[in-house]
């Protein structure tokens, strides 16, 4: 699937790579500046819950540089994808908008 950054413009393509349910997905987030690989593993917790680790591997692409991540940038962004998953965890659909 495809989305778009609302301050930049980008289109970013979305590719599963990996699939191993219900412990494991990988994905790829890919547009002309940048790819960025997510890995989120579940493992049940003792308590009944569930523990998600969150991986991310950002690569620079065409010269481009990741200059323009800062820390406050980079953990707001983390905040909406992880607001996003929960979303999709719960309802089974995507989290539209400024949500």
């Amino acid at each position: 699937f495809c989305t778009r950054d609302r301050e930049r413009g980008d289109q970013d393509t979305w590719i599963i790579t990996r699939h191993h349910p219900p412990r494991e997905i990988e994905f790829v987030r890919t547009n002309d500046r940048r790819v960025i690989r997510y890995t989120i593993s579940l493992e049940p917790e003792k308590e009944g819950g569930t523990c998600a680790r969150w991986r991310q591997v950002v690569t620079a692409m065409n010269g481009s540089t990741l200059g323009g991540i800062n820390q406050e940038g980079f953990t707001e962004m983390v905040a909406v994808d992880e607001r996003a998953l929960n979303h999709y965890l719960v309802t089974g659909r995507m989290l539209r908008g400024n949500n």
